[in-house]
């Protein structure tokens, strides 16, 4: 097995809500997505997020509705995010 293929087959990913059970009984697959763990468990049911720098409300990425390449962009090993919603 070649060294990133043995790496990826050690990465978990949790079938999600986009939006949480609590807020609504939609378990189509349009408000599903795969999330990493340390994703998921962070976001928890939440839709908003207080953005540190600015002390605001701002939305949480949605993946079926907004562009990554937008919030999010990838330098050296990390996903940094480029908007306050990433």
């Amino acid at each position: 097995m070649l060294p990133l293929a043995r790496a990826a087959s050690l990465v978990t990913s949790h079938i999600e809500h986009v939006y949480a059970q609590q807020h609504t009984t939609d378990d189509s697959l349009e408000n599903l997505c795969l999330a990493c763990p340390r994703c998921n468990l962070q976001k928890g049911p939440n839709l908003t997020t207080i953005d540190a720098e600015f002390g605001k409300i701002v939305p949480l990425f949605h993946p079926r509705q907004q562009n990554w390449q937008e919030h999010f962009e990838v330098q050296e090993y990390h996903i940094v995010g480029r908007t306050t919603t990433g």
